[in-house]
């Protein structure tokens, strides 16, 4: 058997978890595919592109897990990165596939195609769960009197005030989420320093 004959060594996709794998890895660079979704924006109608986004899926696809690898540091952080660095980069979604950001039933319509979940269902889904935990943390990080006071009487307005609903809680216990999380970064600042 020669060099011919040998089969090659295919290299091992990662397994990419909460994605269809085989739409996930597809690739279509064809020329008349990488036309039509640089075309898009051409159309003011949201119609009108997803029918092209929609049939150039897999071109798209490419093109979004292209600037992933690009700019991806291997830290989890890649989504994060991704919507970072291609906001301000020539290489972003915006600048290699026109249109696709200017309605954000694109992206949801993308993200189904790709996992066969609809977002907004998941986010109504677990939102609540999560921020039940945020007050965990919160009740059991900040012992302070004047919080548990101010929670409570959070929860009184949303009891009496605002008919049952939890969303003025919910404002609540992300502002001191975020003011804890910074005095937790200072407080780690100056254990290491």
């Amino acid at each position: 058997m020669n060099d011919q004959d040998t089969p090659s060594k295919k290299s091992k996709k990662r397994q990419v978890y909460g994605v269809i794998n085989s739409k996930y890895y597809a690739i279509d660079n064809s020329k008349t595919s990488i036309q039509a979704l640089k075309q898009a924006a051409s159309y003011d109608s949201f119609e009108k592109r997803e029918k092209i986004f929609d049939e150039n899926r897999t071109a798209l696809m490419t093109l979004i897990r292209y600037l992933l690898y690009t700019y991806s540091f291997g830290f989890g952080l890649q989504a994060y990165l991704y919507l970072t660095i291609c906001r301000d980069s020539n290489k972003g979604v915006m600048k290699v596939c026109h249109g696709f950001l200017d309605d954000a039933r694109h992206l949801e319509n993308h993200f189904f195609w790709l996992t066969e979940v609809k977002i907004l269902d998941r986010i109504e889904k677990s939102l609540p769960g999560e921020l039940a935990n945020i007050e965990v943390f919160l009740v059991s990080t900040m012992d302070s009197l004047e919080f548990v006071e101010q929670l409570s009487k959070v929860k009184d307005e949303c009891a009496l005030d605002f008919r049952g609903s939890d969303v003025h809680k919910y404002i609540f216990l992300l502002v001191k989420q975020k003011k804890s999380i910074v005095v937790f970064k200072l407080l780690y600042l100056e254990v290491i320093c």
